[in-house]
């Protein structure tokens, strides 16, 4: 198994040299092919009391500013994709969001950083992490910040019997087997027969790819913070964990381990739905 295709995602208006970085130097590991990607919205039209306000002039500003900035981005990602296998560009003046999701049908992998400055918590000039986890069908690696290299000494596995687990454990296989020590950690109130019985399957069946864990049961009930605590006394390099969420009102609501990973930005996450 092995990651051959893998898409950056580029923040139209943060600093993306880390990211840049992190994403070639995995696409170097693997052989793979790297996607650049960026994309940004012209905000819709403002209705007022009066009715739509529309500014021809201003709405084409907008779009030349997307343009200008897309093209310097492209510049920018061919500089650092020189030693991956392949290389290509895709940009667009659409909703970052949608279009990335869409592209993931390209990929094996999606790396990205934390949206900055004015793409922060901004729709239309950033990518929704959150939405992208449950929406794009293929893993996501959420690089901590100004990361510029996925170190391989030691990757912990958030482990709850689920499908999206399972899902995530399965997807980040390729990256486990490149770890020293994997660590395969379970919270649960009690050491209970099932929880052990499903950490040593999953010990097993990562020993069938020639990855050697070792499993840890957590006992406590808050589990976002025991969970990053954990992570950052191993000083683990990465932390795969299945995404969970669902819809309710056009909004996305997380779990609390989901909510908790997707805000850690002082670590490296891997995360599957």
């Amino acid at each position: 198994m092995a990651y051959r295709s893998i898409i950056v995602n580029l923040d139209m208006d943060g600093i993306n040299d880390p990211v840049l970085s992190f994403a070639s130097d995995l696409a170097t590991r693997f052989e793979a092919r790297l996607i650049g990607f960026a994309a940004a919205m012209i905000p819709p039209q403002i209705v007022s009391a009066e009715g739509m306000v529309f500014d021809g002039q201003i709405i084409q500003m907008e779009r030349e500013d997307i343009e200008k900035r897309l093209k310097e981005l492209e510049t920018q990602f061919t500089k650092h994709a020189s030693a991956a296998a392949s290389a290509e560009w895709r940009g667009d003046a659409v909703e970052p969001t949608q279009l990335l999701s869409e592209l993931a049908r390209a990929a094996d992998l999606i790396v990205t950083a934390a949206p900055e400055e004015r793409s922060f918590f901004n729709p239309y000039r950033s990518v929704d992490l959150g939405s992208l986890v449950l929406r794009a069908g293929r893993p996501v690696l959420l690089a901590m910040q100004n990361s510029e290299r996925l170190a391989t000494r030691t990757m912990l596995v958030a482990w709850k019997d689920t499908r999206e687990a399972r899902r995530a454990v399965s997807d980040a296989v390729p990256l486990l087997a490149t770890a020293e020590d994997v660590v395969v950690v379970a919270l649960s109130q009690g050491a209970d027969i099932k929880t052990r019985e499903s950490l040593s399957d999953v010990a097993t069946y990562l020993s069938r790819h020639d990855i050697k864990a070792h499993t840890e049961i957590l006992k406590h009930q808050d589990e976002p913070e025991i969970l990053v605590e954990f992570a950052h006394s191993v000083r683990a390099d990465l932390v795969v964990a299945g995404g969970y969420g669902h819809s309710r009102l056009r909004e996305r609501v997380f779990g609390g381990m989901t909510r908790s990973l997707l805000s850690e930005n002082r670590l490296n996450r891997f995360m599957s739905n």
